[in-house]
């Protein structure tokens, strides 16, 4: 083709090369952006084994890739043999994620600011193990055993939780030294050792040594297991790429838990193992695992990687009763939570643009106000130059005199405020001086009245212990009888104490998941319920309220606490608890078989000291329901109850949504 063939504007050959090159270029920068695996490491808390098959399986199966990850799984032992701390390898930005449990806590306490995605093993795998033939009929024997402990470990602040949890000073049990494997208690050196129940057994039972063990769970001291954790600043900096991680591991635990053998074979076959295994081989040790891996993490009743808020906050009470916890907690940084995350981001996002809409819109209002009433006053100057200012003279005139009465006002304004401010000051006094009154004289109930009542019973110890020969049945029933009441009165001021106290305390307004109290009331409870031959049931759905959660926590365990008291004699107690939502409220009641009630007692049962039963037949203070209404009342709700004689009761509580 010749230059002249070539209209004006027609793009050459070499031209339109240049536009698909440049037209090129970005989309191959973006498939190549796109295809980029972001690399990240995962920190165990030991070798590898099946207890961490989940992230095995993540990774073999594709989902990390999936995700956008390329991810590096190391082990906590070092080829020198030295442990490796998930915790600190986080801390310090040696690895991105780690698994940990109530180290997390420990962390946090020293200002390390981790955060928990997902609970993988809902219970925890500490155990304590002891012979067979060795006598132990409760906790205190352990008082008169030899235990291997090493003080404040992981482990040892399990052992610490149980005990307290039974009266018991963990600093009376003497901790023996040992080192590590089992030598020493196979040797008879220790009588208890530490261990968890997905290892410590296959051993013992490659050495043919049989054993009883103590479980903390079993004393209500139930702690989390293996979680996943990362720092709170990398879940700020990229919350969507955590959420990704998360969803992509827990797919990998469904996956393992699914397809045990397939994944502890592969586990066996290609990953090192720097610690070795005392006895069988590397697989039946996997093979071992399996089942209590999946018991662990009640699989598959629970949902894989849940997280509740309730008994993170109960493991954190429990390790500063312990006193190894001293600082505060704050449970919505604690968890990792992406939807109420994106849920304020959409929040904030909305507020500014509506703001922005507010001002836009009030500058146009402005400018529109402004164009018309300068557009009236020209026009009015050009029609009639003199009216405007005889009438511009009449405004002016006005507006002194507005002027004039506004100062008045705002003068009269000043002196109303400072009045009512003097005023404020002096009811805020006469309350200061109240409360005062009040809280003197609760110390004075607490101490002045409880100290002759432990004398009383005191010395009606000491009398019974002392001079019991020289009584007779008569006189030793008077004592103990003097003995009763006095731990009745006793009873009496702690419950008014607490009355008092209810009443006095300021109570905070949160939004509290009624399910999730209830659930962490019962299982507080878990030991009597199971004591008592009584069985609880919770249909309850996710209930939201607006409630102070000390003051909710005390109303739901009296509830509870009086529905267990009141049983039928021969008949298993069975217990309902149940709940719905209404206009702006929720209710929830808990149904008992017991005894009951009659109707004309409805709110009589509610009154200080008012009992309906002999306190012989059913102890109790009757100040457990006053106060449950006394709270309800004060956190806006309401507290009734139905019943029927031989009938069982119903106790409703209701409360702002």
């Amino acid at each position: 083709m010749s230059a002249a063939s070539i209209r004006p504007g027609q793009p050459t050959l070499l031209g339109r090369k240049r536009i698909g090159l440049l037209v090129a270029l970005p989309l191959l920068f973006l498939m190549t952006g796109a295809m980029a695996q972001q690399k990240v490491s995962l920190q165990l808390r030991w070798d590898h084994q099946f207890q961490f098959a989940g992230y095995y399986a993540a990774q073999w199966q594709g989902y990390y890739k999936e995700a956008g990850f390329e991810v590096e799984i190391r082990s906590a032992i070092t080829p020198d043999r030295k442990i490796r701390s998930a915790t600190e390898e986080v801390a310090n930005g040696n690895a991105d994620f780690g698994v940990g449990a109530a180290d997390i806590l420990l962390a946090r306490d020293r200002g390390i600011p981790l955060v928990v995605l997902a609970s993988i093993f809902q219970q925890s795998a500490a155990e304590f193990y002891i012979r067979e033939d060795t006598p132990l009929q409760s906790l205190v024997d352990l008082l008169k055993l030899s235990v291997a402990r090493t003080v404040n470990d992981l482990i040892d602040i399990e052992l610490q939780a149980m005990v307290l949890s039974e009266g018991i000073d963990p600093k009376q049990i003497t901790p023996y030294p040992h080192s590590s494997g089992l030598e020493h208690f196979v040797s008879g050196r220790v009588d208890v050792v530490p261990g968890y129940r997905i290892t410590l057994p296959y051993v013992l039972e490659q050495l043919g040594i049989r054993v009883k063990t103590l479980r903390p769970s079993s004393y209500g001291v139930d702690f989390y297991g293996d979680s996943l954790f990362t720092l709170r600043q990398r879940v700020e900096r990229d919350p969507d790429a955590i959420r990704r991680f998360v969803q992509a591991t827990l797919k990998g635990w469904a996956y393992a838990l699914e397809n045990p053998l397939e994944i502890a074979e592969r586990i066996s076959r290609q990953l090192p193992r720097t610690e070795p295994i005392a006895g069988g081989t590397l697989h039946e040790f996997n093979l071992f695992q399996i089942d209590g891996v999946r018991k662990l993490a009640l699989f598959p009743i629970v949902e894989i990687g849940h997280n509740n808020p309730y008994r993170w906050l109960r493991m954190y009470r429990l390790m500063q009763a312990i006193g190894i916890l001293t600082n505060s907690i704050d449970m919505d940084d604690l968890i990792f939570d992406p939807e109420k995350m994106e849920q304020t981001r959409k929040t904030r996002v909305h507020s500014i643009v509506r703001n922005w809409l507010y001002i836009l819109a009030g500058t146009t209002l402005l400018i529109l106000a402004w164009t018309f009433i300068l557009r009236q006053t020209v026009k009015q100057k050009t029609r009639q130059l003199v009216m405007a200012n005889q009438r511009l003279d009449q405004e002016n005139l006005l507006l002194r005199q507005m002027e004039t009465s506004l100062k008045q006002s705002e003068e009269r304004y000043r002196e109303l405020n400072v009045e009512l401010e003097e005023r404020i000051h002096r009811r805020t006094a006469q309350l200061q001086a109240l409360n005062t009154e009040l809280e003197a004289f609760a110390y004075s109930v607490s101490h002045d009245l409880k100290a002759p009542l432990r004398g009383i019973d005191g010395y009606g110890h000491l009398l019974l212990k002392d001079c019991s020969d020289r009584l007779d049945a008569e006189g030793r029933l008077f004592v103990h009888n003097i003995r009763q009441g006095a731990r009745q009165m006793h009873e009496l001021i702690d419950g008014l104490l607490a009355y008092s106290r209810m009443e006095r305390r300021t109570l905070r307004r949160d939004s509290l998941d009624l399910r999730e109290a209830i659930e962490a009331v019962v299982a507080e409870r878990a030991g009597e319920i199971g004591t008592g031959d009584a069985t609880v049931r919770v249909d309850l759905p996710a209930l939201a309220v607006r409630a102070d959660m000390e003051g909710l926590l005390q109303v739901l365990r009296n509830l509870l606490d009086n529905a267990l008291k009141f049983g039928r004699r021969g008949v298993p107690l069975a217990i309902e608890i149940g709940g719905q939502t209404g206009a702006g409220t929720a209710t929830l009641w808990v149904r008992d078989n017991g005894i009951g009630f009659d109707p004309k007692h409805r709110e009589r049962i509610f009154a200080l000291f008012q009992r309906l039963q002999r306190a012989e037949d059913y102890p109790g203070t009757g100040i457990g329901l006053a106060i449950a209404r006394k709270a309800t009342r004060r956190m806006g709700g309401r507290l009734w109850a139905e019943s029927a004689p031989g009938q069982g009761a119903v106790f409703f509580l209701e409360l702002p949504t």
